[in-house]
C-alpha cells in the first residue's frame, strides 16, 4: 500500500456502514486499511489493504508503518442479542482496544466511533445525550464499553475521538436482519412478515443523510471527544413504515409474538446537541427511502 497517500483506516469494512463509507471515499485520493472478519468478494487495488480482523499480527505490523492517519472508521461488531456478554465484548471491544494502544501516539485527524442508541437502554424519549445510560442486551453493554474507553483515552491522549450514537440507520445494501431489509426481503419473496408489535415509534435515517452528517462531523473541531445522537429528526411508528412498504411492494404482515424485555417500543433522539456544531440536512425521508430500496 502507498504510504505517501492520505489513509484512512475502516473496521467492519464490510458491513453496511463500513462499505458505504469506503464506497464515498474510495472516490478520492486515500488509501485504506480495510479490516473485517470477511472479504469475499473483494477488489485488489495498491491503494487498499484487506486484513481479517483476528489477524492482530498483520494489523500490528501495517500500523507501525504509519505515521499519519487522516480518518478512522470504526464500525466493527456482531449485532447478534443472543451471544453471551464474554462473547460480544470480545467481539466489539478487542479490537477496538488494539487498534487504539497503536494509533494513540500518531497523528490522527479523527476517529469516529459507531455506537448505538440501545446504550441508553429503556429512556423515555426524546433521548438526551445527558441522559442516563442503563444498557439492556449484550451488544448494547460492549457498545457502551466502546463509547467509555475511547472517549476518557481520546482525551487522555488528545485524540480527536467522536462517538456517535446511531438511531435506525437503513439503505440499499444493508443485510437481514434489521428491520428494513427484512421488510424488503419478504416483500420480494412473497413472505409473510412476523412482527412483534406495530405500535413502536422510531426514528430511521438513509445511509446517505448518514454520510452527509459524517462528512461534516469529521472537519468539525467543536465534535472532539464527544457523544452525538445521531437520526433523522422524525419519529414514525412501524405501522406507518408498513403502510409505506404496501403502497409500493407487496407486503403481507402478521403480529406473531410478544417484544423481548429488553425491546424498546419507543424510542427516538434529540438532536439539539449536533446540530449545535453542524448544520445539515435530511434529504430523504422515509418514504422516499422505500421507494428507493430497489433502485
Amino acid at each position: 500500500m502507498p504510504l505517501d497517500n492520505k489513509v484512512i483506516i475502516i473496521t467492519g469494512a464490510v458491513g453496511f456502514i463500513g462499505s458505504s463509507l469506503f464506497k464515498h471515499f474510495n472516490k478520492k485520493n486515500y488509501s485504506f486499511i480495510l479490516i473485517s472478519s470477511t472479504f469475499s468478494p473483494y477488489v485488489k487495488k495498491n491503494n487498499i489493504s484487506y486484513i481479517n480482523k483476528d489477524n492482530l499480527k498483520k494489523i500490528s505490523q501495517i500500523l507501525k508503518n504509519i505515521e499519519k492517519i487522516e480518518y478512522i472508521f470504526l464500525s466493527h461488531g456482531e449485532i447478534n442479542h443472543v451471544n453471551t456478554l464474554n462473547h460480544t465484548i470480545k467481539d466489539h471491544f478487542k479490537i477496538t482496544k488494539f487498534i487504539f494502544e497503536y494509533v494513540k501516539y500518531k497523528d490522527i485527524k479523527k476517529i469516529i466511533y459507531f455506537g448505538s442508541s440501545e446504550e441508553y437502554g429503556n429512556v423515555k424519549s426524546p433521548i438526551s445525550e445527558n441522559d442516563t445510560v442503563l444498557p439492556l442486551t449484550n451488544y448494547a453493554k460492549a457498545k457502551l464499553l466502546n463509547t467509555s474507553y475511547l472517549i476518557e483515552n481520546s482525551i487522555k491522549y488528545k485524540i480527536n475521538t467522536t462517538v456517535l450514537r446511531l438511531f435506525l440507520v437503513y439503505g440499499p445494501g444493508q443485510k437481514l436482519p434489521r428491520l428494513i431489509p427484512y421488510l424488503l426481503d419478504c416483500s420480494l419473496n412473497s413472505k409473510i412478515a412476523h412482527l412483534k408489535s406495530i405500535n413502536s415509534v422510531k426514528d430511521f435515517l438513509h445511509i446517505n443523510d448518514l454520510i452527509s452528517i459524517i462528512k461534516k462531523i469529521i472537519i468539525s473541531k467543536d465534535t472532539n471527544c464527544e457523544i452525538y445522537n445521531i437520526g433523522s429528526g422524525s419519529k414514525i411508528s412501524i405501522k406507518k413504515v408498513l403502510d409505506m412498504f404496501k403502497k409500493y411492494y407487496d407486503l403481507d404482515f402478521i403480529i406473531s409474538e410478544q417484544s423481548r424485555s429488553s425491546e424498546i417500543s419507543i424510542q427516538y433522539p434529540s438532536l439539539k446537541k449536533i446540530r449545535k456544531v453542524i448544520n445539515f440536512k435530511i434529504n430523504l425521508n422515509l418514504n422516499e427511502g422505500i421507494k428507493n430500496l430497489v433502485r
